[in-house]
């Protein structure tokens, strides 16, 4: 699953998996490497011009907008794999779905 999230590019859709356990359809409204001790990084989506890559510990990150209201929820690259699923992209016919 890790792997198949990691094809995602901004403003693909996808399958999240939201803290209630629902499955919901998403877009990759951004993706990039985020502050992982930030105090902040939970609610947060850092600049390039708020992150100091020498000074920060970084994890590439993904920001989904989750509704038409414009809501978002950050997934870090270590929980791909279990709230993110990609959708079947065209020519995926016969692939297999991670």
């Amino acid at each position: 699953a890790i792997q198949s999230a990691s094809l995602l590019k901004k403003y693909d859709q996808a399958f999240l998996r939201r803290s209630n356990g629902v499955w919901t359809c998403a877009v990759l409204a951004d993706r990039t490497a985020q502050p992982t001790n930030a105090p902040s990084t939970r609610a947060h989506w850092h600049s390039e011009a708020e992150i100091d890559a020498e000074s920060m510990n970084l994890e590439e990150c993904m920001l989904f907008v989750i509704n038409e209201d414009g809501a978002t929820k950050i997934v870090k690259k270590r929980h791909w794999g279990k709230f993110v699923r990609r959708h079947a992209a065209e020519g995926d016919e016969g692939q297999p779905r991670q």
